[in-house]
């Protein structure tokens, strides 16, 4: 399966970033707007939920779960329905980055997950 995944992306010739890994303590929600670019997720550990703008319903990322969304489109990323997100600008100068990239949210004192994320350019 992965063999088929990197033909097709080195087909459509798409350059990567990673740009962050970050350990999130619930509850925790992130609202993300991207700009031209098409943004991904892996959960590492724990879950998550993904609701996407113009979805009927949230999606429930789990760990090992791979999440590209290919036409950038607003979407939300929380520990569960009732987490009120934060916009993403808000959340990156609440939560610097270390030097490696790392961002720890201790939201409270629930079940911790694990994301790594980052975009695609075409």
């Amino acid at each position: 399966m992965f063999d088929v995944l990197t033909d097709v992306l080195e087909q459509v010739r798409l350059a990567g970033t990673l740009y962050f890994s970050a350990e999130f303590r619930a509850p925790w929600g992130v609202s993300v707007r991207p700009e031209g670019r098409a943004p991904f997720y892996v959960v590492t550990r724990g879950d998550c939920l993904l609701e996407v703008d113009g979805e009927p319903k949230a999606r429930l990322l789990a760990a090992g779960d791979l999440a590209l969304l290919p036409r950038a489109h607003a979407h939300v990323l929380r520990s569960d329905s009732t987490a009120h997100p934060v916009s993403f600008g808000k959340f990156v100068k609440d939560h610097p980055m270390d030097e490696r990239g790392f961002v720890h949210c201790d939201g409270g004192k629930g079940p911790t997950s694990t994301l790594v994320g980052g975009f695609f350019l075409s």
